[in-house]
């Protein structure tokens, strides 16, 4: 309606900006979109899958690491009053080089958001159903403390507002894939390699036609030359004997 409109405009407005006033549902219709139309699988990323991105092996407090915040590292308590440009904060990155992990924008994440339990598990999706979607990360007009990479809250599925955005985790290539990938690239390399030796091939028989024509076509001048001149010589001793005559 009129003010998601007006929302939209006035939060989506600047390129390269975190897109924003987008909902749960948004986002998996996106995924689903951008999956059909590059081929490979497109989701929001679980919470396992966030928090691994964000802490990585060795648990950190924040994507850089331990050390503090400070706004140096992130958009966080309306430092800049708005969102900012996706990486302009590099010594908030991780070290993989993923940016904007804490702060900017809240990041909606595949599971249904519900309290932890104490039984441990791989890259677990949360509950079955529930009231609201896992979001991570903190945003621009969050207090610093939502900006710790264990930190969660959970978000209606619905919420659209100008401090709530995605980030989207692609599917890698299988085994199979990857290896009919290859013979594929293969192949089509091979194919341009022939095509480009035929049409070298072909280019050279017509230098060699053109160059034996026209050395078919040299003696044929030359002795036409040779004959006239031949004649001319007959002519003038001719001419002499009847002067002597």
């Amino acid at each position: 309606y009129q003010v998601d409109d007006e929302y939209w405009e006035r939060y989506n407005r600047l390129d390269n900006h975190p897109v924003v006033e987008v909902s749960w549902h948004d986002a998996v219709a996106y995924c689903k979109w951008l999956s059909e139309k590059l081929g490979c699988q497109v989701q929001l990323p679980t919470e396992a899958q966030w928090e691994y991105a964000a802490r990585g092996t060795d648990g950190r407090v924040y994507p850089w690491g331990d050390d503090p915040i400070d706004p140096n590292k992130a958009n966080y308590e309306f430092n800049i009053g708005t969102t900012s440009p996706v990486g302009c904060y590099p010594s908030g990155n991780r070290p993989n080089g993923i940016s904007d992990m804490a702060g900017n924008v809240w990041e909606w994440c595949y599971d249904w958001y519900e309290e932890y339990t104490a039984d441990s598990g791989t890259n677990p999706i949360g509950g079955a159903n529930g009231s609201g979607r896992v979001i991570r990360g903190g945003g621009w007009d969050y207090f610093a403390q939502y900006c710790r990479s264990a930190d969660r809250y959970g978000g209606t599925p619905d919420d659209r507002y100008g401090y709530l955005g995605f980030r989207l985790c692609f599917s890698q290539r299988s085994a199979v894939q990857h290896s009919l990938y290859e013979q594929a690239s293969t192949s089509r390399q091979r194919g341009l390699t022939e095509k480009k030796a035929r049409q070298a091939a072909e280019k050279r028989s017509v230098v060699v036609t053109e160059r034996s024509s026209q050395q078919t076509a040299a003696p044929s001048q030359w002795t036409k030359q040779r004959t006239l001149a031949e004649n001319s010589g007959c002519a003038r001793k001719r001419t002499a004997r009847e002067i002597l005559g």
